[in-house]
């Protein structure tokens, strides 16, 4: 599990945890995370997207390909609240469903 400590670093601007496939990331304490723009958890377990709205003004890239969780499933509403989001990855998660509408949103 990752410690959410690590969102409490102050000058923290860009975080690639990718291809640690055991590790379980979770999002509790992300709003703590005040320089945060550059979020990379590709091939990590996210049982769930819950709290990564409370960084949504902050990051502008957001890499969430081949993690668990998402197989199956749609694309979760939470990632259309990132109003700064510049680059979205979500590459190899076998998202069902179509593209929501929401993702218009999106206008950066």
């Amino acid at each position: 599990t990752m410690p959410q400590s690590v969102y409490t670093l102050p000058y923290l601007r860009s975080l690639d945890l990718s291809h640690n496939n055991g590790l379980l990331v979770r999002f509790d304490n992300i709003g703590d995370s005040v320089a945060l723009e550059a979020l990379d958890l590709s091939s990590t377990q996210i049982p769930s997207m819950d709290g990564l709205h409370k960084a949504a003004g902050r990051i502008q890239e957001l890499h969430l390909s081949d993690i668990g969780g998402l197989s199956g499933k749609q694309i979760p509403m939470e990632l259309f609240v990132m109003t700064n989001l510049r680059q979205l990855s979500l590459d190899y998660n076998n998202i069902a469903g179509s593209l929501p509408t929401e993702l218009g949103y999106l206008s950066k």
